[in-house]
């Protein structure tokens, strides 16, 4: 179990490896284009934010990273937490916004 747990990482950390070097070129364009948006930014995950995510995880059984979305926009005190993803609908403290429901 031990050798089989530190291969996995090992491997896992190539693919972010690889991912990150593919990524990395278009990361000062990205960090340009979204920092045109007004009231967006940045925030890295602290303890508050995974903690709030983990919470939710277990509570409702959200994916690791949609659980991170929400738990920031909850510390950060966002109003609302605008999606598409109705599966996100019904949890507390935070409004969700359907995309959907505005469209005809």
């Amino acid at each position: 179990m031990e050798v089989q747990s530190t291969l996995d990482g090992i491997e896992n950390n190539g693919t972010i490896r690889r991912r990150y070097q593919a990524v990395e070129p278009h990361r000062d364009r990205y960090l340009a284009f979204i920092s045109t948006f007004p009231n967006f930014g940045l925030r890295e995950i602290d303890q508050n934010v995974a903690l709030q995510a983990a919470k939710l995880r277990a509570r409702y059984g959200f994916k690791t990273p949609d659980a991170l979305f929400l738990a920031t926009a909850i510390v950060e005190k966002a109003e609302a937490f605008i999606t598409n993803d109705i599966r996100l609908q019904g949890i507390e403290n935070i409004e969700i916004v359907l995309l959907n429901d505005f469209v005809e």
